[in-house]
């Protein structure tokens, strides 16, 4: 995240800003809005401290509303996530990525991105990609890399497709997707 905020720092100078001018941040609603709004707050107000005259103001959007808004033009900074970004990009005129989060693992930069597919504790017939064969999945929705599609790939690679093997049910963000299974 340090590593992001000083990319985005060095950058944003050169936007020629005016005073009193406005920067709307979208942001991507991954999970619950308001804790989405409540953690990205502060990097907002930052900047917004950061380049002066400038007001910073922060948008949480869902993916349709976050579609919109970039392509009727009325976003100056998306914070979104990989798939989301190529699927925007490939549909407006964005101008390209500022900065992308690296991750480090034992102190090294890494590009590696993954997923998890949580199972219930007292399901026991869970072992396997194999054993989701027939079972109901809840899931984030079609358009996380992390939260869907690493998994869909994973289990392909293993001979289960999970598009005409289970029944899929996606859920809007991955906080909804764990109450779905804990339901």
């Amino acid at each position: 995240m340090i590593r992001l905020l000083l990319i985005v720092l060095l950058l944003l100078p050169g936007l020629a800003l005016s005073a009193q001018q406005r920067l709307v941040l979208g942001v991507s609603a991954w999970m619950d809005t308001g804790n989405i709004h409540e953690d990205f707050q502060p990097l907002a107000d930052y900047l917004g401290q950061s380049l002066g005259d400038v007001q910073v103001e922060l948008q949480v959007l869902d993916e349709a509303a976050m579609n919109q808004a970039v392509a009727n033009h009325q976003l100056d900074m998306v914070f979104t996530n990989p798939s989301h970004y190529i699927l925007l990009r490939s549909k407006s005129a964005l101008t390209g990525a500022l900065a992308t989060v690296v991750r480090l693992v034992d102190g090294e930069p890494t590009s590696a991105l993954g997923g998890v597919i949580l199972v219930r504790s007292d399901d026991q017939h869970l072992l396997r990609l194999q054993d989701l064969r027939g079972r109901r999945i809840a899931h984030a929705g079609s358009g996380f890399l992390g939260g869907y599609q690493a998994q869909l790939w994973e289990a392909r690679r293993q001979g289960v497709d999970l598009r005409r093997d289970a029944s899929l049910l996606a859920r809007g963000d991955h906080l909804q997707a764990v109450r779905a299974l804990l339901a």
